[in-house]
């Protein structure tokens, strides 16, 4: 694991965003960066705040090797800033683009951000390497956040916080009609909601999980897709664009991602690893520095502090810990031995993810196969309803012989259809016909050796992989909180770095 430790003082850009889930802080240099959001510290799921994010800004800082003395400026979209700094606000709809863009791929693309900030619902942006433009044709009102928020909150959910829970209800439910969505029309002046649209979706309200509640939010999601299909088709006849990013909270949703993806005018089609508010601080210190880090650092999911053997010991020292560092090679066999056996393992390393999904440093893997996998994750784990699914991470090479769906999906972005769902039975819940995967390369060679290693043993390519956290927390953060879920939930097995712990 690489941490960070440079032998002099740098120039850092500190961006600040808030969130529903609290703020977040990115740092900028011509050769580091890195992000977090304040939760994963404080280890309490937040409500918006315009507060400093604090013990982010120092984490980050410890891991950079670096103190507040390097930061030289600050940019915010809303969120609070440390006294004494030089200081510039940022366009919240530009903060999105230009972080969307700029970990993109492409030198050249247009960027259409959809949250429920905008008058419009959505903006779109002409971006290149020297600038973004934001694009002012009149193509209507498609304000798709806005009405998805109101349907949550209409299941009883926080909107803000739930909009997953909904996706969740959508991806198991029948493709019944509901009134609810005939409420929702597209014209030449953009989404149309009809004047008896509450009423048709607050008539769901009840126990969560009801056939009703199912039925009302894929028919609604569903006609979402629809709207923003029509708005994909508009922005790309104005602009000729073969190449689009996506941003903004909607883009959470990976319905509406792989919609994009599979059935938009877009033949290319970018969604960064945190498309919502937090991961504006990023694009915020974009903005206001003209020393960005290269695009192998831009593109990274994993942005947030990593620890060092020396600090993991530590750690485990302090809490009077039994432990092992078998080596490579005995550490991933004892990891297997674990998943045939059906145990669910805690898998740390490297630099924990920026974004709400875990890609193979801050995990959760579980054999697919297990006969109990789906009980023992959402009951015991997870405390999640049943209509909760979980992820697979796959080697990039394999995922055309299990899957119909994009090429690739580094981030979990996108949803597939398995092309043998008996393989999905254990994993899958009622109803369900798609699944998120991560796809898995050589730049995550442990992983990739991990995945490889238990087909041979089980002839399955893949593994569930869920976030490493307890019940109602975020992501675990530091060697300690990986050590405390560990000891308070039904995890099995540990590797922290390399270290084996197990109970």
């Amino acid at each position: 694991m690489s941490v960070a430790t440079p032998a002099a003082k740098l120039a850092l850009t500190l961006g600040v965003s808030g969130s529903q889930q609290g703020p977040a802080a990115a740092l900028v240099g011509a050769t580091v960066l890195a992000a977090c959001e304040e939760n994963r510290l404080t280890r309490s799921r937040q409500r918006e705040s315009a507060a400093v994010p604090a013990l982010a800004v120092s984490e980050l800082l410890d891991f950079l090797g670096q103190t507040t003395a390097s930061i030289r400026s600050a940019a915010t979209t809303g969120g609070g800033l440390f006294p004494g700094l030089e200081t510039g606000a940022v366009d919240h709809q530009l903060a999105h683009a230009a972080y969307a863009f700029h970990s993109s791929p492409f030198d050249d693309a247009v960027v259409i951000v959809c949250d429920g900030s905008s008058d419009n619902g959505w903006t779109a942006w002409r971006a290149t390497e020297t600038g973004l433009t934001r694009i002012d044709d009149d193509l209507g009102r498609f304000p798709l956040a806005e009405r998805y928020s109101e349907l949550t909150t209409a299941l009883g959910l926080s909107a803000g916080q739930h909009e997953h829970i909904v996706e969740a209800m959508a991806r198991v439910a029948t493709s019944a009609p509901h009134p609810a969505a005939d409420a929702i029309t597209v014209n030449d002046s953009g989404m149309v909601t009809a004047s008896n649209w509450r009423d048709l979706i607050v008539a769901a309200d009840g126990e969560r999980g009801t056939p009703a509640q199912l039925a009302v939010a894929a028919a609604v999601q569903a006609r979402l897709v629809d709207a923003l299909l029509e708005l994909l088709a508009r922005v790309q006849r104005v602009t000729g664009s073969s190449r689009v990013c996506l941003a903004g909270g909607l883009f959470y949703n990976t319905h509406f991602t792989t919609a994009a993806a599979t059935r938009g005018p877009f033949s290319e089609v970018f969604v960064p690893t945190h498309p919502g508010d937090a991961g504006s601080a990023l694009g915020a210190a974009l903005t206001m520095t003209t020393e960005r880090p290269p695009k192998s650092l831009l593109s990274s999911p994993f942005l947030g502090p990593g620890y060092s053997l020396s600090r993991v010991k530590e750690a485990l020292d302090n809490c009077k810990l039994s432990y092992s560092l078998p080596g490579e090679d005995r550490l991933l066999e004892s990891i297997v031995d674990a998943l045939a056996r059906g145990w669910l393992v805690g898998w740390f390393e490297g630099r924990m993810e920026w974004g709400p999904r875990a890609l193979g440093h801050r995990s959760v893997l579980a054999s697919p196969g297990s006969a109990h996998v789906l009980d023992n994750l959402n009951g015991f784990l997870k405390q999640r309803p049943w209509y909760r699914a979980y992820g697979v991470s796959v080697p990039l090479h394999r995922v055309k012989d299990l899957f119909d769906g994009p090429p690739s999906a580094a981030y979990m972005q996108f949803e597939y259809r398995p092309r043998n769902p008996e393989l999905f039975r254990a994993i899958l819940p009622k109803g369900a016909s798609t699944i998120r995967v991560h796809t898995v390369d050589d730049r995550e060679p442990r992983l990739l050796r991990l995945l490889n290693l238990w087909e041979q043993r089980s002839g399955s390519p893949m593994l569930v992989n869920t976030s490493f956290n307890g019940f109602h927390e975020p992501l675990v953060c530091t060697p300690r909180d990986a050590v405390r879920v560990f000891y308070g939930t039904g995890l099995d097995i540990l590797s922290v770095e390399g270290f084996l712990l197990s109970k």
